[in-house]
């Protein structure tokens, strides 16, 4: 689906209220998101989980696999220069 807000959050930020936490948004186009330019670290990836459901963007706040639970979510770990694919 187009327009599905994809969210990176630092791991030392996802134990946060919503309103505290660090993040970076990107939106699908074609089924399909990038993230350039992003600082290695540890971090947590989300289906609209920054923002509350919109009409664009329906779905419930997931966490990488899967699941609302952001304590649940598996880590992402981001190098210099590295370049992930196929994390759905």
């Amino acid at each position: 689906a187009d327009q599905v807000e994809i969210s990176l959050i630092p791991v030392e930020s996802a134990n946060k209220p919503a309103s505290e936490r660090l993040s970076r948004s990107e939106y699908t186009r074609n089924g399909k998101y990038v993230f350039d330019g992003v600082k290695p670290g540890k971090y947590i990836l989300g289906v609209s989980a920054v923002e509350s459901p919109a009409r664009h963007t329906p779905y419930p706040k997931t966490y990488y696999p899967s699941g609302g639970d952001v304590l649940k979510a598996r880590t992402v770990e981001i190098a210099v220069g590295q370049k992930i694919k196929n994390i759905d």
